[in-house]
C-alpha cells in the first residue's frame, strides 16, 4: 500500500505541472504502455530520431513528422497483419457512419494555430467531431468532417485496436463532458489543447494512445498516429 501511495504521489508531482487536467481527472494507464509491439514501434521511432540527429519527436520538423508517420504506418502493417482497416468508404464517415470515439488526426500545419497538426474525437453520425481549438475551447462541431477534416492534406480517421463499442463510447463521453472547457495549457483549470483532449479521452477508456510520449512534453498528433493501438480507417483528403 505504501508503494502504491508513493507511486501516486510521484506521478502527481511529475505529471501535473505539464498536464492540462486536474488531479481528479488524472488516470494514466501505465500498464498499457510496455506491450511488445509498442516497444518495437518505439525502437523504430528511436532509429528514425537517431538518423535525423534528434532527441525526441518534439524536435522534428513537420516534414520529418510526416515521414515518420508514413514509416510507422507501413511498419504497423507488418506487426498487425491480421488487422486491416475496415475499408469503409471515406464518404460514409462524412455522411452516415457512427464515428463516436474515433480519432481524427492530421499533421496539416495550417490547423488550429498549432504547428504540429490537429486532432479531434468523433461524436456522432453526420460527421460531428469534438475538438479543442484556440478561441472556441472544447466544442462540438457539427458536419465537421465535410466542412474541415475531409479537406486536410494528410492524416485520417483512426480506430483503436481491440477496443469495444463500450470503449468508444467512454472516450466520446469523456470528451463530451469537457465541452465548454477553455483551450490552453493550464493544469489547474483543466484546459485542453487538441491532441491532449483526444489522449485523455482514450485514457479514460483504458488505452494509452500516445505511448511514445515523454512525460513533461506536449502530446503530439503524430504520436497518436504512430501509436501501436491506432489503426488508420480512412485517409485525408477524401
Amino acid at each position: 500500500m505504501k508503494k502504491k501511495i508513493l507511486l501516486f504521489l510521484l506521478l502527481t508531482v511529475i505529471v501535473l505541472p505539464f498536464s492540462n487536467v486536474n488531479a481528479e481527472e488524472l488516470s494514466i494507464n501505465i500498464e498499457n504502455v510496455n506491450t511488445d509491439n509498442e516497444i518495437l514501434i518505439q525502437n523504430k521511432i528511436n532509429e528514425f530520431l537517431t538518423k535525423k540527429n534528434k532527441d525526441t519527436v518534439n524536435e522534428l520538423t513537420i516534414s520529418e513528422e510526416k515521414e515518420l508517420v508514413d514509416i510507422i504506418g507501413e511498419y504497423k502493417k507488418t506487426l498487425y497483419p491480421s488487422i486491416q482497416p475496415a475499408s469503409a468508404r471515406a464518404v460514409d464517415f462524412a455522411n452516415s457512419y457512427n464515428i463516436a470515439g474515433y480519432v481524427f488526426a492530421t499533421l496539416d500545419a495550417k490547423t488550429s494555430g498549432w504547428n504540429h497538426g490537429h486532432a479531434g474525437i468523433g461524436h456522432s453520425a453526420g460527421g460531428n467531431v469534438i475538438e479543442a481549438n484556440p478561441g472556441d475551447g472544447v466544442k462540438l462541431y457539427t458536419n465537421r468532417v465535410n466542412k474541415y477534416w475531409s479537406k486536410c492534406d494528410d492524416g485520417g480517421i483512426y480506430s483503436i485496436k481491440n477496443a469495444s463499442s463500450s470503449d468508444y463510447n467512454k472516450a466520446k463521453n469523456y470528451a463530451n463532458d469537457r465541452i465548454g472547457r477553455d483551450y490552453g495549457f493550464n493544469p489547474i483549470d483543466g484546459d485542453f489543447y487538441c491532441s491532449e483532449l483526444v489522449y485523455y479521452a482514450w485514457d479514460a477508456a483504458g488505452y494509452n494512445i500516445a505511448s511514445s510520449r515523454i512525460w513533461g512534453t506536449p502530446i503530439l498528433p503524430s504520436q497518436i498516429m504512430n501509436d501501436g493501438d491506432t489503426v488508420l480507417e480512412a485517409s485525408f483528403p477524401f
